[in-house]
């Protein structure tokens, strides 16, 4: 099956986002701003740093996860970060990774910043976020929280 035949049968899936969590996400930002060349913001709760490839360098707060996944995978996410990858219908593809076993820690959900999303398991027990977004740039504005 080709990539062409997949978006056909599935719409489009997209890696949006490397995903770093910590308790105070300040100095990874900092370092991944020296390394990009980029000037970001600490923000709230969420903070993106886009690159010219189209995937973003992400941090979030580790307390912004709490009402969002379950304690251990809280834990797995400070440990391993999280990809974020765009899709057109999480719950179909939800379902598609259900029926080959994968491992569904969150099921899909409406978030209050407008996006839908589930995470699920890579076989390394890394956390893979998949979400459909509201506007980008409404989704963005909500979920960096407010500015510290």
């Amino acid at each position: 099956m080709t990539a062409t035949d997949n978006i056909a049968r599935w719409g489009s899936i997209r890696l949006h986002a490397v995903r770093f969590v910590a308790e105070d996400p300040g100095p990874l930002i900092a370092f991944y701003d020296l390394l990009l060349g980029t000037s970001t913001p600490k923000l709230g709760l969420y903070t993106e740093i886009p690159t010219e490839t189209g995937v973003h360098v992400s941090f979030s707060r580790r307390d912004a996860l709490l009402d969002v996944l379950p304690p251990e995978a809280i834990e797995i996410a400070v440990a391993r970060g999280i990809l974020d990858i765009a899709v057109d219908d999480v719950d179909s593809h939800i379902a598609r990774l259900r029926a080959a076993g994968v491992t569904i820690l969150q099921e899909p959900s409406q978030r209050a910043w407008g996006a839908r999303s589930a995470t699920v398991t890579a076989p390394d027990g890394r956390l893979v976020n998949l979400f459909s977004a509201a506007s980008s740039a409404r989704l963005r504005q909500e979920r960096r929280g407010p500015v510290q």
